[in-house]
């Protein structure tokens, strides 16, 4: 005789795991999704469907956005009140209504050549006497410098620093790094970079792939290594070996996420926490539940963009590859939780290059930029400029505490949190979709802004008909189940330009039907 209907609640956490087997993830990280695609881990609980973004500017800057090869976003940076934004070999500022050439000769619009090569060009933001100026870096020529109240571009001239990839700032210092030279300038000094003044020059034996000041240390990550500078002031430099065993494998991945670093390595994303010993960093893995996720992501492309969200304690990263459209362009998601610890999504259809980061005034600013022309702002809105978000989420295999014992499952029950309304296709699958018949999908169009409860017990086992009731009591969606398995896996897309909302519990109610 079957036993009494029961309940089984699951909370949604612990994100994207797919390095454990069908039965493990069922039985020991129920929470967890075996797909989650543009959902993203939330610090609040649950899975949140990611927002869009969308045009900075509704004009392209100029170039060429079509046929041939396009002329990639080289680099993006907001400054002054305006979005600086650098494609050919120019450089360009807008703020919101139109792109103006900036040149060398501080005309703006004019006919001029202000930036070399065809690399990533990297902006450093500085005061040394009151006024806000720009260092930028192309890995071609010689820095130049900015100034936005002359409205005027100056190289710096020292062939220590020609063809300059990366620049920092460290205690009134500017760092500049060129292939395995770091070279720093004097003391509140943008031009200065002699060692009778104050500079000097640090050589590595590996090319450099980035930089970061972390703890008021700066750390430079090689290839193959990670060192960095202590000291007080240019006085008593020294550099410290942090690790001779890896590095960061490619520039532009290493991003401060929740007070720790992250970046790319040669097995993975990793991290460099700082241990109880003050001053000691510690390296750990944090990419090994999605190892598979991050081995396509480097075989998509060897060329990448990061970012930080800061009030997601969230980490992104995105393979960029010319040849693949925005639709498909694929990234990685991570965010940090209570104990430090990642649960990572997939992103699909956000195509970046070139990416800027900012806090300021409590609003979170994050450009990006690829090769159409056009400066997107993250985090906005609720598509992807106009396209719709398709978001994935699937439980793992759910055996109920025991992979042996058949059930009778008879209805599930997912709590939403909307923000509007929610469409979503809901899916039960039975046995790893090894039985036959399947329960079927059902659609949801309806919106949960007044709570919506969906009376599944009124439903036809088979159709997608669904009786609506009105109660303020919660916000759900019941989907009728049905059928006997000894696993059960749920299934929910939603494909649209709603608001985000996130899923936070599922409650599964079924009963024991003996072994067989």
């Amino acid at each position: 005789m079957a036993d009494a209907w029961r309940t089984y609640p699951i909370e949604l956490t612990g994100g994207l795991i797919t390095n454990l087997s069908p039965l493990q993830q069922g039985i020991n990280a129920i929470g967890t999704a075996t797909l989650l695609r543009n959902f993203e881990p939330s610090i609040e609980g649950g899975y949140r469907r990611i927002q869009g973004y969308s045009k900075f500017d509704s004009n392209a800057i100029a170039g060429t956005n079509t046929g041939g090869s396009p002329d990639i976003i080289r680099g993006v940076v907001r400054y002054a009140g305006f979005v600086i934004a650098a494609r050919t070999t120019h450089l360009y500022r807008s703020s919101g209504s139109g792109w103006t050439q900036i040149t060398d000769s501080g005309s703006f619009g004019s006919t001029g050549v202000s930036l070399s090569g065809s690399g990533r060009v990297r902006f450093l933001k500085y005061n040394f006497d009151g006024n806000e100026n720009l260092f930028i870096v192309d890995g071609t020529s010689n820095p130049r410098i900015y100034d936005q109240v002359a409205n005027t571009i100056t190289s710096v001239s020292s062939s220590s620093l020609t063809g300059a990839d990366f620049v920092a700032l460290l205690k009134g210092h500017i760092f500049v790094a060129n292939g395995s030279t770091l070279a720093y300038s004097a003391y509140l000094s943008d031009t200065d970079f002699t060692s009778a003044s104050g500079g000097g020059i640090f050589r590595f034996n590996d090319t450099i792939t980035d930089l970061i000041v972390f703890r008021e240390q700066l750390i430079i990550f090689t290839k193959n290594s990670i060192n960095r500078i202590v000291g007080s002031s240019a006085e008593d430099y020294r550099i410290e070996p942090v690790t001779n065993d890896l590095g960061a494998i490619a520039p532009d991945t290493v991003q401060e996420v929740a007070g720790d670093v992250v970046f790319l390595g040669p097995d993975g994303l990793k991290s460099l926490g700082a241990t109880d010993k003050i001053g000691d960093f510690s390296l750990q893995n944090l990419s090994n539940p999605i190892q598979k996720e991050m081995t396509d992501l480097a075989s998509f492309s060897s060329v990448f963009a990061s970012t930080t969200i800061r009030t997601k304690s969230q980490y992104r990263i995105f393979a960029y590859n010319t040849a693949i459209s925005d639709a498909s362009s694929q990234g990685i998601l991570g965010t940090q939780g209570i104990q430090g610890n990642f649960s990572w999504a997939e992103t699909a259809g956000i195509k970046a290059r070139a990416i800027f980061s900012e806090y300021e005034n409590d609003e979170e600013f994050i450009y990006f930029g690829n090769d159409d022309g056009y400066i997107y702002r993250m985090e906005s809105g609720s598509s992807f400029d106009g396209a719709n978000i398709k978001a994935i989420f699937h439980t793992p295999h759910l055996t109920l505490d025991d992979p042996q014992l058949r059930k009778t499952f008879y209805k599930g029950t997912v709590y939403t949190d909307p923000s509007g309304a929610v469409s979503m296709q809901v899916c039960p699958i039975l046995d790893f979709g090894k039985v036959d018949p399947q329960p079927v999908c059902i659609t949801y169009a309806n919106d949960l802004t007044e709570f919506s409860v969906f009376d599944a017990l009124t439903s036809v086992y088979g159709s997608s008909t669904v009786k609506y009731s009105s109660d303020n009591f919660d916000s759900s969606l019941v989907q009728p189940l049905i059928g006997s398995a000894k696993a059960f896996q749920l299934q929910i897309t939603t494909d649209d330009t709603n608001p985000p909302f996130s899923l936070d519990t599922i409650v599964l109610e079924y009963s024991l039907n003996g072994r067989r």
